[in-house]
Protein backbone atom coordinates (compact mmCIF):
# COMPACT_ATOMS: atom_id res chain seq x y z
CA UNK A 1 0.00 0.00 0.00
CA UNK A 2 1.25 3.59 -0.44
CA UNK A 3 2.64 5.23 1.90
CA UNK A 4 0.47 8.66 1.35
CA UNK A 5 -2.74 6.03 1.96
CA UNK A 6 -1.32 4.55 4.79
CA UNK A 7 -0.65 7.77 6.50
CA UNK A 8 -4.10 9.60 5.03
CA UNK A 9 -6.30 5.96 7.10
CA UNK A 10 -3.89 6.96 10.14
CA UNK A 11 -4.50 10.72 10.31
CA UNK A 12 -8.01 9.85 9.06
CA UNK A 13 -8.47 7.20 11.47
CA UNK A 14 -6.91 9.80 14.57
CA UNK A 15 -9.22 12.72 13.80
CA UNK A 16 -12.27 10.51 13.66
CA UNK A 17 -11.64 9.51 17.17
CA UNK A 18 -10.66 12.24 18.74
CA UNK A 19 -13.97 14.17 16.99
CA UNK A 20 -15.93 11.32 18.33
CA UNK A 21 -14.48 11.27 22.33
CA UNK A 22 -14.86 15.12 21.82
CA UNK A 23 -18.28 14.71 21.22
CA UNK A 24 -19.08 12.38 23.58
CA UNK A 25 -17.59 14.44 26.71
CA UNK A 26 -19.26 17.67 25.51
CA UNK A 27 -22.03 18.01 27.39
CA UNK A 28 -20.91 16.67 30.96
CA UNK A 29 -16.83 16.92 30.45
CA UNK A 30 -14.71 14.12 30.65
CA UNK A 31 -15.53 10.74 33.14
CA UNK A 32 -14.00 11.52 36.49
CA UNK A 33 -13.63 8.65 39.38
CA UNK A 34 -11.28 7.97 42.34
CA UNK A 35 -8.02 8.00 40.72
CA UNK A 36 -8.86 10.59 38.27
CA UNK A 37 -9.40 12.97 41.02
CA UNK A 38 -6.12 11.79 42.83
CA UNK A 39 -4.36 13.46 39.36
CA UNK A 40 -6.15 16.18 39.19
CA UNK A 41 -5.31 17.01 42.96
CA UNK A 42 -1.42 15.97 42.68
CA UNK A 43 -0.74 17.89 38.98
CA UNK A 44 -2.37 20.56 40.80
CA UNK A 45 0.35 20.34 44.16
CA UNK A 46 3.39 19.65 41.73
CA UNK A 47 2.43 23.51 39.90
CA UNK A 48 1.85 24.99 43.60
CA UNK A 49 5.25 23.52 44.40
CA UNK A 50 3.70 21.30 46.84
CA UNK A 51 5.25 17.81 45.01
CA UNK A 52 3.20 14.53 44.77
CA UNK A 53 0.61 15.17 47.26
CA UNK A 54 -2.77 14.06 47.18
CA UNK A 55 -6.01 16.05 47.44
CA UNK A 56 -6.02 14.56 51.05
CA UNK A 57 -2.62 15.90 51.56
CA UNK A 58 -1.22 11.89 51.02
CA UNK A 59 1.82 11.78 48.86
CA UNK A 60 1.21 9.93 45.60
CA UNK A 61 2.89 6.37 45.76
CA UNK A 62 0.33 4.21 44.25
CA UNK A 63 0.71 5.76 41.22
CA UNK A 64 3.80 6.42 38.98
CA UNK A 65 4.40 10.18 37.96
CA UNK A 66 3.82 10.26 34.14
CA UNK A 67 0.20 11.23 33.78
CA UNK A 68 0.05 13.75 36.42
CA UNK A 69 3.45 15.28 34.74
CA UNK A 70 1.67 15.43 31.52
CA UNK A 71 -1.30 17.28 33.13
CA UNK A 72 0.72 19.72 34.66
CA UNK A 73 2.40 20.50 31.71
CA UNK A 74 -1.13 21.13 29.82
CA UNK A 75 -2.28 23.18 32.48
CA UNK A 76 0.61 25.18 31.99
CA UNK A 77 0.05 25.67 28.15
CA UNK A 78 -3.58 25.67 28.39
CA UNK A 79 -5.69 28.58 30.17
CA UNK A 80 -8.38 26.06 31.37
CA UNK A 81 -9.44 24.48 34.39
CA UNK A 82 -7.82 21.03 35.18
CA UNK A 83 -10.54 18.68 34.11
CA UNK A 84 -11.02 20.79 30.65
CA UNK A 85 -7.19 20.16 30.43
CA UNK A 86 -7.44 16.01 31.08
CA UNK A 87 -10.30 16.10 28.90
CA UNK A 88 -8.09 17.50 25.98
CA UNK A 89 -5.57 15.07 27.31
CA UNK A 90 -7.64 12.55 26.84
CA UNK A 91 -8.64 13.49 23.43
CA UNK A 92 -4.91 13.71 22.56
CA UNK A 93 -3.78 9.91 23.37
CA UNK A 94 -7.12 8.67 22.14
CA UNK A 95 -6.10 9.94 18.98
CA UNK A 96 -2.81 8.41 18.79
CA UNK A 97 -3.57 5.10 20.32
CA UNK A 98 -5.85 4.91 17.48
CA UNK A 99 -3.42 6.19 14.67
CA UNK A 100 -0.59 4.35 15.96
CA UNK A 101 -3.18 0.71 16.07
CA UNK A 102 -3.60 2.21 12.22
CA UNK A 103 -0.50 2.08 11.34
CA UNK A 104 0.47 -0.89 12.99
CA UNK A 105 -2.63 -2.78 11.00
CA UNK A 106 -1.41 -1.04 7.68
CA UNK A 107 2.60 -2.32 8.55
CA UNK A 108 1.70 -6.22 9.99
CA UNK A 109 -0.97 -7.06 8.08
CA UNK A 110 -0.83 -7.88 4.34
CA UNK A 111 -4.51 -8.45 3.18
CA UNK A 112 -6.84 -5.80 2.49
CA UNK A 113 -9.91 -7.42 4.28
CA UNK A 114 -7.64 -8.13 7.00
CA UNK A 115 -6.53 -4.69 7.80
CA UNK A 116 -10.51 -3.12 7.42
CA UNK A 117 -11.95 -5.95 9.79
CA UNK A 118 -8.81 -4.42 11.68
CA UNK A 119 -9.78 -0.85 11.39
CA UNK A 120 -13.51 -1.60 12.13
CA UNK A 121 -12.77 -3.30 14.85
CA UNK A 122 -10.59 -0.22 16.34
CA UNK A 123 -13.15 1.96 15.51
CA UNK A 124 -15.53 0.16 17.51
CA UNK A 125 -13.73 -0.65 20.43
CA UNK A 126 -15.77 -1.15 23.70
CA UNK A 127 -12.95 -1.63 25.92
CA UNK A 128 -10.89 1.13 24.16
CA UNK A 129 -14.20 3.61 24.44
CA UNK A 130 -14.62 2.81 27.91
CA UNK A 131 -10.89 4.15 29.36
CA UNK A 132 -10.72 6.88 26.26
CA UNK A 133 -13.74 8.76 28.16
CA UNK A 134 -12.47 8.46 31.47
CA UNK A 135 -9.60 10.82 32.61
CA UNK A 136 -7.18 8.06 33.38
CA UNK A 137 -3.48 6.92 33.08
CA UNK A 138 -5.01 3.59 30.73
CA UNK A 139 -5.03 6.14 27.42
CA UNK A 140 -1.52 7.47 27.39
CA UNK A 141 -0.53 3.84 28.37
CA UNK A 142 -2.03 2.13 25.61
CA UNK A 143 -0.49 4.87 23.47
CA UNK A 144 3.17 4.47 25.11
CA UNK A 145 2.59 0.53 24.83
CA UNK A 146 1.49 0.91 20.88
CA UNK A 147 4.95 3.28 20.25
CA UNK A 148 7.32 0.36 21.75
CA UNK A 149 5.76 -1.86 19.41
CA UNK A 150 6.55 0.43 16.19
CA UNK A 151 9.71 0.96 17.53
CA UNK A 152 10.71 -2.79 18.20
CA UNK A 153 9.87 -2.89 14.58
CA UNK A 154 12.09 -0.79 13.41
CA UNK A 155 14.78 -2.36 15.88
CA UNK A 156 14.17 -5.67 14.17
CA UNK A 157 14.41 -3.76 10.73
CA UNK A 158 18.07 -1.94 12.09
CA UNK A 159 19.13 -3.21 15.18
CA UNK A 160 21.14 0.52 15.96
CA UNK A 161 22.19 1.29 19.34
CA UNK A 162 20.24 4.56 18.71
CA UNK A 163 17.38 2.51 17.83
CA UNK A 164 17.72 0.31 21.15
CA UNK A 165 18.20 3.38 23.56
CA UNK A 166 14.61 5.19 21.73
CA UNK A 167 13.05 1.68 22.81
CA UNK A 168 14.41 1.75 26.19
CA UNK A 169 13.14 5.56 26.42
CA UNK A 170 9.57 4.26 25.51
CA UNK A 171 9.77 1.45 27.72
CA UNK A 172 10.49 3.77 30.51
CA UNK A 173 7.46 5.72 29.71
CA UNK A 174 5.26 2.90 30.04
CA UNK A 175 6.23 1.73 33.20
CA UNK A 176 6.69 5.24 34.86
CA UNK A 177 2.99 5.71 33.37
CA UNK A 178 1.27 2.59 34.97
CA UNK A 179 3.39 -0.34 36.80
CA UNK A 180 1.57 -2.68 34.54
CA UNK A 181 4.42 -1.68 32.39
CA UNK A 182 6.58 -4.19 33.43
CA UNK A 183 4.54 -5.99 30.56
CA UNK A 184 5.82 -3.47 27.74
CA UNK A 185 9.26 -4.33 29.34
CA UNK A 186 9.35 -7.70 29.04
CA UNK A 187 8.30 -7.74 25.44
CA UNK A 188 10.85 -5.39 24.37
CA UNK A 189 13.88 -7.33 26.07
CA UNK A 190 12.56 -10.43 24.18
CA UNK A 191 12.51 -8.72 21.07
CA UNK A 192 15.70 -6.86 21.18
CA UNK A 193 17.39 -10.55 22.57
CA UNK A 194 15.42 -12.47 19.42
CA UNK A 195 16.86 -8.76 17.33
CA UNK A 196 18.50 -10.02 13.83
CA UNK A 197 22.15 -9.89 15.45
CA UNK A 198 24.58 -12.35 14.61
CA UNK A 199 26.37 -12.60 17.63
CA UNK A 200 24.37 -13.93 21.04
CA UNK A 201 26.37 -12.19 23.32
CA UNK A 202 25.95 -9.06 21.75
CA UNK A 203 21.98 -9.60 22.20
CA UNK A 204 22.48 -10.18 25.59
CA UNK A 205 24.60 -7.10 26.04
CA UNK A 206 22.24 -5.28 24.80
CA UNK A 207 19.26 -6.72 26.71
CA UNK A 208 21.11 -6.14 29.92
CA UNK A 209 21.85 -2.42 29.34
CA UNK A 210 17.84 -2.11 28.36
CA UNK A 211 16.40 -3.24 31.59
CA UNK A 212 19.14 -1.44 33.25
CA UNK A 213 18.35 1.99 31.54
CA UNK A 214 14.38 0.90 31.93
CA UNK A 215 13.97 -0.18 35.64
CA UNK A 216 17.07 2.48 36.78
CA UNK A 217 14.14 5.10 36.07
CA UNK A 218 11.87 3.12 37.72
CA UNK A 219 14.18 2.60 40.56
CA UNK A 220 14.33 6.17 41.08
CA UNK A 221 10.69 7.15 41.48
CA UNK A 222 10.95 3.48 43.75
CA UNK A 223 13.34 4.85 46.29
CA UNK A 224 11.60 8.40 46.45
CA UNK A 225 8.03 5.72 47.42
CA UNK A 226 10.29 4.10 49.96
CA UNK A 227 11.50 7.56 51.53
CA UNK A 228 8.01 9.57 51.90
CA UNK A 229 5.78 6.70 53.08
CA UNK A 230 7.92 3.38 53.60
CA UNK A 231 6.41 1.51 50.99
CA UNK A 232 7.19 1.19 47.51
CA UNK A 233 3.70 1.29 45.68
CA UNK A 234 1.36 2.35 48.75
CA UNK A 235 -0.67 0.08 51.05
CA UNK A 236 -1.21 -3.26 49.59
CA UNK A 237 -3.73 -6.21 51.36
CA UNK A 238 -4.17 -9.41 50.31
CA UNK A 239 -7.16 -10.29 48.05
CA UNK A 240 -10.16 -12.53 49.09
CA UNK A 241 -10.15 -13.54 45.54
CA UNK A 242 -8.26 -16.56 43.97
CA UNK A 243 -6.60 -16.99 40.82
CA UNK A 244 -9.72 -19.11 38.62
CA UNK A 245 -12.24 -16.64 39.77
CA UNK A 246 -10.47 -13.83 38.60
CA UNK A 247 -9.38 -15.74 35.48
CA UNK A 248 -12.89 -16.61 35.29
CA UNK A 249 -13.84 -12.38 35.48
CA UNK A 250 -11.30 -11.72 32.66
CA UNK A 251 -13.09 -14.47 30.00
CA UNK A 252 -16.26 -12.44 30.84
CA UNK A 253 -14.86 -9.19 30.08
CA UNK A 254 -13.07 -11.23 26.75
CA UNK A 255 -16.68 -12.55 26.23
CA UNK A 256 -17.95 -8.92 25.79
CA UNK A 257 -15.83 -7.42 23.78
CA UNK A 258 -16.57 -9.99 20.54
CA UNK A 259 -19.07 -12.17 20.47
CA UNK A 260 -20.58 -13.87 23.28
CA UNK A 261 -18.96 -17.00 24.87
CA UNK A 262 -16.35 -16.41 22.14
CA UNK A 263 -12.93 -15.64 24.66
CA UNK A 264 -12.28 -19.49 24.99
CA UNK A 265 -12.13 -20.03 21.65
CA UNK A 266 -10.55 -16.64 20.46
CA UNK A 267 -7.68 -17.82 22.80
CA UNK A 268 -7.37 -20.67 21.91
CA UNK A 269 -7.02 -20.01 17.77
CA UNK A 270 -4.36 -17.43 18.84
CA UNK A 271 -2.27 -19.36 20.64
CA UNK A 272 -2.76 -22.98 18.60
CA UNK A 273 -1.82 -20.67 15.51
CA UNK A 274 0.78 -19.34 16.86
CA UNK A 275 2.17 -22.70 17.18
CA UNK A 276 1.34 -23.71 13.86
CA UNK A 277 3.61 -20.47 12.55
CA UNK A 278 6.65 -21.15 14.88
CA UNK A 279 6.07 -24.97 13.98
CA UNK A 280 6.06 -24.14 9.62
CA UNK A 281 9.67 -21.57 10.66
CA UNK A 282 11.04 -24.79 12.50
CA UNK A 283 10.22 -27.16 9.60
CA UNK A 284 10.96 -24.46 7.02
CA UNK A 285 14.62 -22.88 8.09
CA UNK A 286 14.86 -21.32 5.25
CA UNK A 287 11.56 -19.94 5.05
CA UNK A 288 11.58 -16.17 2.96
CA UNK A 289 12.79 -13.28 4.89
CA UNK A 290 9.05 -11.64 4.95
CA UNK A 291 7.20 -15.00 7.02
CA UNK A 292 10.68 -14.06 9.67
CA UNK A 293 9.34 -10.76 10.07
CA UNK A 294 5.46 -12.02 10.09
CA UNK A 295 6.99 -14.21 12.61
CA UNK A 296 9.46 -12.17 15.26
CA UNK A 297 5.82 -9.39 15.43
CA UNK A 298 3.45 -12.06 15.90
CA UNK A 299 5.53 -13.57 18.83
CA UNK A 300 5.43 -10.27 20.37
CA UNK A 301 1.87 -9.56 20.13
CA UNK A 302 1.00 -12.71 21.41
CA UNK A 303 3.57 -12.64 23.88
CA UNK A 304 2.51 -9.00 25.62
CA UNK A 305 -1.59 -10.69 25.46
CA UNK A 306 -0.46 -13.84 27.86
CA UNK A 307 2.33 -12.12 30.06
CA UNK A 308 -0.43 -8.83 30.56
CA UNK A 309 -3.19 -11.40 31.47
CA UNK A 310 -1.10 -13.84 33.65
CA UNK A 311 0.29 -10.51 35.92
CA UNK A 312 -3.25 -9.44 36.04
CA UNK A 313 -4.37 -12.85 37.06
CA UNK A 314 -1.31 -13.28 39.31
CA UNK A 315 -1.83 -10.00 40.87
CA UNK A 316 -5.00 -9.61 41.55
CA UNK A 317 -4.78 -12.84 42.98
CA UNK A 318 -2.45 -11.35 45.86
CA UNK A 319 -3.50 -8.31 45.91
CA UNK A 320 -6.93 -6.52 46.51
CA UNK A 321 -8.15 -4.54 44.30
CA UNK A 322 -11.27 -4.08 41.90
CA UNK A 323 -12.06 -7.14 40.01
CA UNK A 324 -10.75 -7.57 36.10
CA UNK A 325 -12.76 -4.98 33.90
CA UNK A 326 -12.56 -3.07 30.75
CA UNK A 327 -10.17 -0.54 32.05
CA UNK A 328 -7.97 -2.84 33.64
CA UNK A 329 -7.84 -5.08 29.92
CA UNK A 330 -7.95 -2.52 27.77
CA UNK A 331 -4.20 -2.26 27.29
CA UNK A 332 -4.25 -5.77 25.53
CA UNK A 333 -7.14 -5.13 22.82
CA UNK A 334 -4.80 -3.98 20.39
CA UNK A 335 -2.09 -6.51 20.85
CA UNK A 336 -4.33 -9.24 20.60
CA UNK A 337 -6.56 -7.49 17.61
CA UNK A 338 -2.99 -7.58 15.35
CA UNK A 339 -2.04 -11.13 16.85
CA UNK A 340 -5.72 -12.57 16.00
CA UNK A 341 -5.85 -11.01 12.24
CA UNK A 342 -2.37 -12.10 11.77
CA UNK A 343 -3.19 -15.89 12.95
CA UNK A 344 -5.97 -15.70 10.58
CA UNK A 345 -3.81 -14.18 7.36
CA UNK A 346 -1.88 -17.46 8.11
CA UNK A 347 -4.55 -20.01 8.00
CA UNK A 348 -6.75 -18.10 5.42
CA UNK A 349 -3.15 -18.23 2.73
CA UNK A 350 -2.18 -22.04 3.81
CA UNK A 351 -5.58 -23.78 3.93
CA UNK A 352 -8.24 -21.40 1.90
CA UNK A 353 -7.61 -22.35 -1.34
CA UNK A 354 -10.83 -22.58 -3.03
CA UNK A 355 -12.30 -19.09 -4.03
CA UNK A 356 -15.97 -19.84 -2.55
CA UNK A 357 -14.69 -20.47 0.50
CA UNK A 358 -12.68 -17.52 0.62
CA UNK A 359 -15.17 -15.61 1.11
CA UNK A 360 -17.42 -17.65 3.22
CA UNK A 361 -14.68 -16.31 5.25
CA UNK A 362 -14.53 -12.78 4.57
CA UNK A 363 -18.32 -12.80 4.90
CA UNK A 364 -18.02 -14.06 8.57
CA UNK A 365 -15.24 -11.55 9.23
CA UNK A 366 -17.36 -8.62 8.26
CA UNK A 367 -19.64 -9.51 10.26
CA UNK A 368 -17.63 -10.23 13.25
CA UNK A 369 -16.13 -6.79 13.15
CA UNK A 370 -19.51 -5.61 12.95
CA UNK A 371 -20.36 -7.48 16.48
CA UNK A 372 -19.81 -4.63 18.90
CA UNK A 373 -21.34 -1.57 16.82
CA UNK A 374 -23.74 -1.32 19.12
CA UNK A 375 -22.72 -1.60 22.30
CA UNK A 376 -20.07 1.25 21.24
CA UNK A 377 -22.22 3.49 19.80
CA UNK A 378 -25.18 3.06 23.14
CA UNK A 379 -21.50 3.65 25.38
CA UNK A 380 -21.14 7.35 23.69
CA UNK A 381 -24.46 8.33 23.60
CA UNK A 382 -24.69 7.63 27.33
CA UNK A 383 -21.49 9.40 28.35
CA UNK A 384 -22.95 12.26 26.32
CA UNK A 385 -26.23 12.29 27.78
CA UNK A 386 -25.42 11.25 31.18
CA UNK A 387 -22.13 11.64 32.04
CA UNK A 388 -19.99 9.29 33.80
CA UNK A 389 -19.37 8.41 37.08
CA UNK A 390 -18.75 11.61 39.65
CA UNK A 391 -19.25 14.24 36.40
CA UNK A 392 -22.59 12.36 35.84
CA UNK A 393 -25.62 14.57 35.56
CA UNK A 394 -26.78 13.25 39.41
CA UNK A 395 -23.18 14.79 40.80
CA UNK A 396 -23.29 17.69 38.82
CA UNK A 397 -27.13 18.73 39.60
CA UNK A 398 -26.79 17.00 43.58
CA UNK A 399 -27.95 20.02 45.99
CA UNK A 400 -25.60 19.32 48.50
CA UNK A 401 -23.15 19.82 46.67
CA UNK A 402 -24.45 22.93 45.11
CA UNK A 403 -24.87 23.87 49.11
CA UNK A 404 -21.25 23.38 49.59
CA UNK A 405 -20.43 25.46 46.65
CA UNK A 406 -22.38 29.07 47.77
CA UNK A 407 -21.77 28.36 51.66
CA UNK A 408 -18.52 28.21 53.67
CA UNK A 409 -18.66 25.63 56.80
CA UNK A 410 -17.11 26.60 59.89
CA UNK A 411 -15.87 23.00 61.25
CA UNK A 412 -14.42 20.02 59.31
CA UNK A 413 -16.30 18.10 56.73
CA UNK A 414 -16.57 14.20 56.58
CA UNK A 415 -17.86 12.54 53.82
CA UNK A 416 -17.93 8.46 52.11
CA UNK A 417 -16.97 10.80 48.74
CA UNK A 418 -14.68 13.48 49.42
CA UNK A 419 -12.93 12.93 45.97
CA UNK A 420 -16.58 14.59 44.41
CA UNK A 421 -16.76 16.98 46.90
CA UNK A 422 -13.03 18.08 46.28
CA UNK A 423 -13.86 17.58 42.17
CA UNK A 424 -17.13 19.89 42.58
CA UNK A 425 -16.44 22.20 45.12
CA UNK A 426 -12.57 22.60 45.44
CA UNK A 427 -13.06 22.30 49.17
CA UNK A 428 -11.10 19.32 51.22
CA UNK A 429 -13.26 16.24 52.98
CA UNK A 430 -12.16 13.39 55.13
CA UNK A 431 -12.85 10.40 54.39
CA UNK A 432 -15.22 8.47 57.02
CA UNK A 433 -13.19 5.68 59.10
CA UNK A 434 -13.02 2.51 57.74
CA UNK A 435 -14.69 -0.88 58.71
CA UNK A 436 -12.78 -3.12 55.87
CA UNK A 437 -9.88 -2.56 53.34
CA UNK A 438 -11.30 -1.47 50.09
CA UNK A 439 -12.02 -5.03 47.74
CA UNK A 440 -12.12 -7.19 50.74
CA UNK A 441 -13.89 -7.87 54.16
CA UNK A 442 -10.55 -7.82 55.90
CA UNK A 443 -10.80 -5.41 58.58
CA UNK A 444 -9.21 -2.27 59.65
CA UNK A 445 -6.86 -1.61 62.46
CA UNK A 446 -8.83 2.05 62.82
CA UNK A 447 -10.52 2.00 66.16
CA UNK A 448 -13.42 4.54 65.77
CA UNK A 449 -12.95 5.51 69.14
CA UNK A 450 -10.16 7.30 68.02
CA UNK A 451 -12.67 9.34 65.40
CA UNK A 452 -15.17 10.03 68.19
CA UNK A 453 -12.41 12.15 70.00
CA UNK A 454 -11.23 13.60 66.90
CA UNK A 455 -14.61 15.10 66.35
CA UNK A 456 -15.06 15.63 70.32
CA UNK A 457 -11.87 17.69 70.13
CA UNK A 458 -13.59 19.82 67.04
CA UNK A 459 -16.76 20.22 69.01
CA UNK A 460 -18.58 20.75 65.68
CA UNK A 461 -17.77 18.57 62.19
CA UNK A 462 -20.08 17.81 59.64
CA UNK A 463 -20.31 14.99 57.96
CA UNK A 464 -22.39 14.53 54.49
CA UNK A 465 -22.96 11.14 53.66
CA UNK A 466 -24.80 9.85 49.63
CA UNK A 467 -26.83 7.35 49.79
CA UNK A 468 -26.25 5.94 45.94
CA UNK A 469 -22.85 5.35 46.68
CA UNK A 470 -20.95 2.06 47.10
CA UNK A 471 -19.37 2.63 49.80
CA UNK A 472 -19.87 -0.31 52.22
CA UNK A 473 -16.32 -0.80 53.89
CA UNK A 474 -16.66 2.31 55.54
CA UNK A 475 -18.51 3.16 58.56
CA UNK A 476 -22.34 4.44 58.16
CA UNK A 477 -23.74 7.16 59.77
CA UNK A 478 -26.45 4.71 61.79
CA UNK A 479 -22.86 3.14 62.98
CA UNK A 480 -20.92 6.34 63.97
CA UNK A 481 -24.35 7.24 66.01
CA UNK A 482 -22.80 4.36 68.70
CA UNK A 483 -20.00 6.77 69.12
CA UNK A 484 -20.90 10.23 68.48
CA UNK A 485 -24.02 12.59 68.24
CA UNK A 486 -25.50 13.36 64.60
Amino acid sequence: MSRYITWGIVGAISVVTMATLWWATATYGIGASTDTITYLSVAQNVLAGNGFVSYDGGAMVEFPPIYPLLLCALLCLLPVPALSAMKFLSVLCAGGCNGVAAYLLQRCLHYSVARWVGLALLLFSVPLWSVYVMGWSEPPFIFFTLLLFVALIRYLQMPSMKQMFYTAGVSSLCILTRYAGICPVVVGAIGIGWGPLSCKWERLRRVALYLLLVFGTLGLWLVRNLCVSGTLMGERVPSERGFFWNLEACRRVLDGWFLPGAAIPIVAFLLLGTIMMLVQACRSPSSSILFRDILRLQVLFTSYVVVYLMLLVLSASRVAYDEPDNRLLAPIYVPLLLALLGVGEFIYSRFFGNIWLKRVVTVLAILFALAPVSSTINLLKEVHDEGVDFTSVRWWKSPSLAFLRQYKLDAPLYSNCPEAIYLHTGRPAELLPRRFYYATHLPVKEDIRDFAAEVREQRVAYLLWFLSEPTGYLYSPQQLTSVVTL
